[in-house]
Order: structure tokens, then C-alpha cells, then sequence
């Protein structure tokens, strides 16, 4: 679209001026899951962007809109949906995408109306989650000497499980109304 890097900032600030009603995108919900997948989506956005040779800024505002609408309902409706069937009350929001001002909103709206407390940085601490974990790492190794490089045994997971119990099947409206 010829926004610039980060695309993140930008295409939250269009689509504060946009009308996503214009320019509605598919709600890309894995079914019994509480991953998120965002490829479908970011594929619909191609083909949408495709179908003209000009857009007007209008225009671009507009698709930017429904995109961060489609991306947010999906984000805050899972995460509330699997705070609820996993009997938590507190969730927090980080890493780059928490910045975004409708994600940041539509968390403070949702959460209040179903009881759950949510905390969120503020917006310039919302940096990517790689300079988190180099933070991390720096004061980790600040308080204890480093290991000898050949010392270091690393076994990646490809996935890692946040919890020992296992979750049942779900529908998201039958967790969320």
C-alpha cells in the first residue's frame, strides 16, 4: 500500500480516519482453537487491494480501518473468551500490537462489561516483544556470570504449553455472548 515501516502505527492512525463498515474483511477464527491466524486475512487484504489500480487516501483509510477492526475483534474476543473458559479475571496485553489504540480500547470496553481486569502498557513501552527479551537477558545476566558459550543446551519446543490442563473443545459464542 506504499504506507511505510512500521506498518503497525500507520495503519492504526488510517484507520482512526477511516470507515470500516467500507471495507469489512472476514473474522479469521480457527475453530476449537485459541490460536490466532492472521494469513487468511492479510491474503483478503491482497485480493481486496488488487481489485483497483488507484486507491484514493479515503480509500486506503477505509481498508485500514476494516483490517484493524477484523484483526481486533478476533484478538480481544479469543483471549476474553479463553480467560473465561479457563476461569482467569486478569489478563495482560503486551508486545508491539498492544500499542495499537482500538485493540487498547476495545480491551478496556469488553473487559469492564464481563468483569475482568486488564493491564496494558502504555503505549511507548509497547515496543516489540524481541527488545523485551534482550531486556530480560540483559539484567538476567547483570545479576550472574555468563556461561561459557559450549556450556549452553538448547532444546527448542515448538509449541509450549501455558498450562497443564487441557482445554475442551468450545465454541466461541457459547463462551462469549
Amino acid at each position: 500500500m506504499g504506507l511505510g515501516y512500521p506498518g503497525g502505527p500507520i495503519v492504526d492512525k488510517m484507520a482512526g480516519q477511516g470507515v470500516a463498515a467500507r471495507s469489512p474483511f472476514p473474522r479469521p477464527w480457527l475453530p476449537q482453537s485459541w490460536d490466532f491466524s492472521f494469513s487468511g486475512l492479510k491474503t483478503a487484504v491482497l485480493y481486496k487491494w488488487r481489485e483497483k489500480k488507484r486507491w484514493s487516501l479515503p480509500e486506503k483509510k477505509d481498508l485500514c480501518a476494516g483490517f484493524q477492526q477484523s484483526v481486533v475483534h478476533v484478538l480481544v474476543g479469543k483471549t476474553l473468551a479463553a480467560a473465561r473458559a479457563t476461569g482467569m479475571n486478569r489478563i495482560a496485553v503486551g508486545g508491539g500490537v498492544a500499542a495499537n489504540s482500538l485493540l487498547r480500547s476495545e480491551f478496556a470496553r469488553r473487559a469492564k462489561k464481563y468483569g475482568f481486569h486488564v493491564s496494558i502498557a502504555p503505549p511507548e513501552l509497547c515496543t516489540d516483544n524481541a527488545a523485551m527479551i534482550a531486556a530480560a537477558a540483559y539484567y538476567k545476566l547483570r545479576g550472574r556470570r555468563p556461561a561459557a558459550t559450549n556450556d549452553l543446551k538448547i532444546r527448542p519446543q515448538l509449541h509450549l504449553p501455558f498450562t497443564e490442563q487441557r482445554i475442551p473443545p468450545f465454541r466461541i459464542s457459547n463462551v462469549l455472548p
